[in-house]
């Protein structure tokens, strides 16, 4: 589908004020400024999901980047980050990288001296700063690198300490606010991961900052789909995790450990499906004034991308709780609607939720039969032309090492893939073959 000229038209007249004001702070280096620039212009098109979370994000974003060094060196990172992905000439890829490490380092000094300042943090703008870092280490650094959980683990933390209660500025809150969605987004694809997350979790739980469950339920414009997908796959990335440390440890779980282990999943499903069965029968639900500045393709986009994402909160249960192989009908019947998700979304290189659909896609080939792996490849690849996000292109590349293992589609699992050794999975024994030495850590957002 092609994107329209209203949505065009309505883009390039909500970043024009925030521009102008950017090329008149003459203290800012010139070549900062233009970094800025293409951070608001087009950085961050590949994050955002609509024009008008994008525009708002700005508006909250940049005033604060402009009193916090360590914030607004990691918006230049960002951007740098960005330039990366588009640039074909090795001479200027170079430059770029360097570029890219300087900025890294200054961006993480500045974050240690305002983490030490206790009187003068913001800790708003440090929430920030360690989540843009998170994702650029994750797209960045070598595939075995674990630098983008430090930042997650340090985002976590100063969530912990910031109180909602104390902020008194609105915007400041509904910042704060997003930023916990964000990492909330983060972490529910980290909990999916061989490695997990740090914080430790049993199975069944909640994620760590849950929402009301009436709010959970709305599609966030910012990141495409209902945030209670989050604490779905949360829960099921800990109770996976749950299940291979204590099938380790005995050997086999005991009967009455698989019983309380099955009923915890059959109403963990149950849940899913409720919602699913919700989401078809109702309107789609947004935040307060989201859903008047969307027209009715997007709307349509994001009902899709919320349905991709809910399939493949499935995938992962009836993959890694149930146990079901991939070319189980349940399995694939959620690999072809994530698919036919995609194929009817708008592709476009500007804000929509098409640049969220990089997980389920991933989670799709992850199980894809032959001919649908096609279609995954067809698909990730439109999505990078879109957004030139070096995630996407990872994304692939990973799909494309497993699927030319000679071993079939019944040895692939995502447990595997991030955050594990390249490793053989035997579902009837709950263990893992090394098949190669270098470790994957890496989550597809």
């Amino acid at each position: 589908m092609q994107e329209s000229s209203v949505t065009i038209a309505k883009e390039e007249s909500t970043t024009s004020d925030l521009l102008a004001q950017i090329k008149l702070l003459s203290w800012i280096p010139a070549q900062q400024r233009s970094l800025l620039v293409h951070f608001i212009q087009h950085a961050l098109q590949a994050s955002t999901c609509s024009i008008a979370a994008q525009r708002r994000f700005n508006e909250l974003i940049i005033p604060r980047a402009l009193q916090s060094p360590s914030l607004l060196k990691s918006i230049l990172v960002w951007s740098v980050g960005h330039k990366i992905a588009q640039c074909d000439r090795s001479e200027d890829r170079a430059t770029l990288e360097t570029m890219y490490r300087d900025l890294v380092q200054s961006s993480l000094q500045s974050l240690q001296m305002e983490i030490r300042d206790t009187q003068r943090m913001n800790k708003v703008a440090l929430i920030a700063a360690s989540l843009m870092l998170c994702l650029q280490k994750l797209c960045q650094e070598r595939l075995e690198s674990r630098a983008w959980r430090v930042h997650l683990d340090g985002a976590r933390g100063i969530i912990s300490t910031a109180d909602s209660s104390n902020y008194n500025d609105p915007d400041d809150l509904e910042l704060l606010r997003m930023l916990n969605r964000w990492y909330e987004a983060i972490e529910a694809l980290a909990a999916l991961t061989a490695r997990g997350t740090s914080e430790v979790q049993t199975a069944f739980t909640q994620s760590s900052s849950p929402m009301l469950a009436s709010e959970a339920e709305y599609i966030d414009e910012y990141f495409g789909y209902a945030p209670k997908i989050n604490v779905f796959l949360c829960k099921i990335g800990a109770a996976a995790r749950w299940l291979r440390i204590r099938s380790h440890a005995t050997g086999q779980p005991d009967r009455l450990f698989l019983e309380d282990f099955n009923v915890g999943v059959d109403t963990l499903e149950a849940s899913v499906l409720s919602t699913m069965s919700r989401s078809r029968s109702s309107p789609p639900c947004f935040y307060p004034r989201a859903r008047e500045r969307l027209s009715p393709c997007e709307i349509e986009d994001f009902v899709l991308c919320n349905q991709a994402f809910q399939h493949m909160a499935l995938i992962h249960l009836r993959r890694r709780l149930r146990n079901l192989p991939p070319t189980a009908g349940a399995v694939q019947d959620s690999v072809k609607e994530i698919l036919q998700c995609g194929i009817s979304m708008t592709y476009t290189t500007r804000p929509s939720p098409w640049v969220a659909m990089t997980a389920p896609l991933f989670t799709a080939g992850c199980a894809a039969a032959s001919a649908d792996k096609n279609t995954v490849r067809g698909l990730l690849q439109t999505l990078f032309s879109c957004t030139q996000s070096e995630s996407i292109s990872r994304a692939l590349t990973i799909l494309e090492r497993f699927w030319t293992d000679d071993q079939g589609l019944d040895y692939y699992d995502w447990e595997m893939l991030p955050g594990s050794s390249l490793r053989t999975f035997q579902p009837e024994f709950l263990t893992y073959n090394m098949i190669a030495n270098q470790e994957i850590d890496f989550i597809p957002y």
